[in-house]
């Protein structure tokens, strides 16, 4: 029996297709299958995508169809679904008694209508796929007694009982210490749960049922030693939120520092500040936090509403910005195209953030992440599509593109707005290029052009790992985000290290600045008065200044 295991993953121009982050779903499956029939042979194939990439490369659908399978498990998220779709139509033509499954967000939400529209899908996973796709796969056996599949039997479409989620998640074997997975980026991607508290109608993973699940103190433990063990300088918890509740977040945090000691490792975690108090500052005391992901989403009272959240109290959530300030860097992420909002309450929800950043600094406030919004399939308010005349995204991801209350000419000034924002260099723009969708924007360089400008500043400028740039500083890690290059430059016998950013940002009030660019060090702690530190960075800006 072989199994082909295929998923996606978003990966920036700039990362030129090796993204930090990973489709983790797929290895769960594959680990979760080995551990019950350890003879099942599996391959998996992860394909990095771009946001705009509607038709898969003949090169991964070429590294697909050179496995020859007895199925074919399709992971699909709502951004790769014609991709995913079209590549189940190929494997069918080149091995029509191949079965295909689809599972993922789309097969959950949208199973039905695809399994009437498209000959090429067998079966339809619904909700978490690690005991039904063992069931699946194996001979013999009586697809009506499999809970929550979706499958045709006789030219007719059936489908069965939902299957309940998996109570203890530590059923699900862990692909890291299983040795199934082992990223090339020195980055971990780490989920402590599944589920979400949360009930907000733009989201649909509350809509899979079971509520919040945990994996143990003993799995987190493993992961973490794990990730050390093999040199792994940085994890992204990509839980909804940490601290979900005191014990939980006292549970995680207990746990990193007591297996963290020398604190080698970096943390990026998403924090809930309505859940936020005083206590859960002190567990958090002690762990090395890279980033804190903190949702503000709107300011506005009708659009805590359309998300079915609770009414901002912004008193309360300045106050949850100065007690994490104390803890880490914050990102805050709002939110582009809530439906029951107009541009004009988006302007003050982009000005609101920007006074927070002048406020506490951008050394505290890292960054704005602007979010598209996305009428997920499944979610609240793809079902209340007539209530607000919502118009989506019509092809690729069901970005909102109009409401009666957010109109298409609001959502243009938006755009416009924060792309020349006076502050626009603290936001940060991942999501597709909005001209696609918006012809009558002349030009939107949030995130766009700037990223381009990077990727061929990192080659002209000739900055490579492991190069030496002066008296033993020697550069680490390279990485890149829509607006900017990092450095990590260390220095073996101090034992420093030091993170520059360049920014493209010539008001930026960095002794270290040429014309068109700012070196802006990151660091909290940081050798100041070295003359070294001096030095490397002059050394740096004559670089730059030849791209200029």
């Amino acid at each position: 029996m072989k199994l082909i295991l295929v998923g996606t993953n978003i990966v920036s121009k700039a990362e030129n297709n090796n993204s930090s982050q990973y489709n983790l779903a797929i290895y769960y499956l594959a680990t979760y299958i080995k551990k019950i029939q350890p003879d099942i042979e599996i391959n998996i194939v992860n394909i990095p995508i771009h946001l705009m990439m509607h038709d898969l490369p003949e090169e991964f659908i070429k590294k697909v169809l050179s496995l020859k399978g007895d199925f074919y498990g399709l992971s699909s998220y709502c951004w790769d679904k014609e991709i995913i779709l079209t590549l189940a139509k190929r494997i069918k033509e080149k091995y029509p008694l191949s079965k295909t499954i689809l599972g993922g967000p789309t097969a959950t939400f949208e199973g039905l209508d695809i399994i009437n529209s498209y000959k090429d899908i067998d079966f339809i996973v619904v909700g978490e796929g690690e005991r039904t796709l063992l069931r699946l796969i194996n001979k013999n056996v009586d697809y009506s007694s499999i809970p929550g599949i979706i499958y045709k039997d006789k030219g007719r479409v059936k489908m069965t009982e939902p299957l309940e989620p998996i109570e203890e998640l530590d059923e699900i074997p862990s692909p890291y210490i299983e040795g199934l997975l082992k990223p090339d980026a020195m980055n971990l991607m780490l989920g402590f749960s599944r589920g979400c508290t949360n009930k907000c109608k733009h989201c649909a993973w509350k809509s899979l049922g079971g509520g919040i699940r945990y994996f143990s103190k003993s799995r987190i433990s493993a992961e973490i030693r794990w990730g050390l063990n093999n040199g792994y300088k940085h994890c992204f918890i990509y839980d909804s939120s940490i601290n979900s509740t005191d014990t939980r977040l006292k549970e995680i945090t207990e746990t990193i520092k007591h297996i963290d000691i020398d604190r080698r490792m970096a943390f990026t975690y998403f924090i809930d500040y309505t859940k936020w108090n005083t206590k859960q500052e002190e567990y958090l005391k002690g762990v090395n936090t890279r980033c804190i992901l903190l949702g503000l989403e709107s300011i506005s009272d009708r659009a805590a509403k359309a998300l079915g959240r609770s009414v901002l109290d912004l008193r309360l959530f300045e106050q949850v910005v100065d007690s994490l300030s104390k803890i880490g860097p914050i990102m805050i992420s709002i939110m582009l195209g809530i439906p029951s909002e107009c541009g004009r309450d988006f302007k003050k929800t982009v000005d609101y953030v920007a006074r927070l950043v002048e406020k506490y600094g951008n050394d505290k406030i890292i960054g704005v992440r602007v979010f598209w919004t996305v009428i997920t399939p499944g979610s609240r308010l793809y079902l209340e599509q007539k209530k607000y005349n919502i118009v989506i995204a019509n092809k690729g991801i069901p970005y909102f593109l109009s409401s009666n209350m957010f109109p298409r000419e609001d959502m243009i000034e938006s755009f416009e707005y924060i792309d020349h924002h006076k502050y626009r260099d603290i936001f940060i723009w991942e999501d597709a290029d909005p001209v696609y969708y918006y012809p009558e924007i002349v030009d939107f360089n949030l995130g766009g052009e700037q990223k381009h400008i990077y990727e061929k500043d990192s080659i002209k400028l000739n900055f490579q790992i492991g190069q030496n740039i002066y008296a033993g500083w020697r550069i680490v890690d390279i990485s890149y985000d829509n607006q900017s290059v990092l450095y990590t430059i260390k220095n073996p016998v101090s034992n420093w290290t030091l993170k520059v950013k360049v920014i493209n940002n010539p008001k930026n009030k960095s002794q270290y600045r040429t014309k068109r660019f700012s070196l802006v060090i990151l660091n909290t702690v940081y050798p100041k008065y070295s003359n070294d530190v001096n030095k490397l960075l002059t050394i740096m800006l004559k670089e730059i200044a030849k791209y200029e």
